[in-house]
């Protein structure tokens, strides 16, 4: 007479996929994190009537009207030069504005591309792939190129709102980037030399308060 074994086999699901380390995932950010010889640069244009000692925060664009997007490290206005030896690759863009806009950039003077195609109201845009790199015409990185990146109003009445567009500069060179930066103050216009890591400072010349980022330290967005 045969002999049937007999166990008790442990329960482990209920006949359904588990799904919720996917689902964990898709609720967590991945951001941007920098390998060796990376850095980011940001470009910043937020038109308001709210003043600000941030040099990005600037009045409304006019109808027609266009302005170029401020460097918040230094303060100054594009163009905006990339260094010899380092790519200069657009990846992120996001922005909110109340009329219609366009946001063009040129690369050493030549109109290149437009970024954003108009629509008011968008608060958020992502690309999947990156928007611009020079290592696309510039791989070595050889020559220093103009960056300009230009908001234009194309609605009906004055633009508020906000746009800001996140690069990186990737070494393939071994030239060190500055260790001082020129900043210009945002209420009178002075412009002088500052350690690369300054933040806030009062201008020598008006004793007002300017702030500035500091993204050379910024290893993860």
């Amino acid at each position: 007479m045969p002999v049937v074994e007999t166990f008790v086999v442990p329960a482990r699901g209920v006949g359904k996929p588990d799904y919720s380390k996917e689902i964990s995932a898709g609720r967590t950010r991945p951001g941007v994190e920098l390998h060796y010889g990376e850095s980011f640069k940001n470009f910043i244009l937020t038109p308001s009537v709210i003043a600000s000692p941030l040099p990005y925060v600037v009045a409304p664009i006019a109808i027609g009207a266009n302005a170029h997007l401020i460097d918040p490290e230094t303060g100054l206005a594009m163009p905006y030069t990339s260094p010899v030896g380092y790519l200069f690759t657009v990846f992120q863009i996001t922005y909110g504005m109340e009329q219609d806009a366009d946001l063009l950039l040129y690369v050493d003077t030549a109109y290149t591309s437009r970024l954003i195609l108009g629509e008011s109201g968008v608060t958020y845009y992502e690309s999947a792939i990156a928007e611009f790199s020079t290592s696309l015409f510039d791989p070595t990185a050889a020559l220093p190129h103009i960056m300009d990146f230009v908001l234009d109003n194309k609605g009906g009445a004055v633009l508020e709102g906000g746009c800001a567009v996140w690069c990186i500069l990737a070494a393939v060179g071994t030239a060190p980037l500055p260790e001082t930066k020129l900043v210009r103050c945002k209420f009178c216009g002075h412009q002088w030399e500052v350690p690369y890591a300054t933040t806030t400072i009062n201008c020598p010349s008006c004793g007002k308060l300017n702030m500035y980022f500091n993204l050379r330290d910024m290893r993860k967005l």
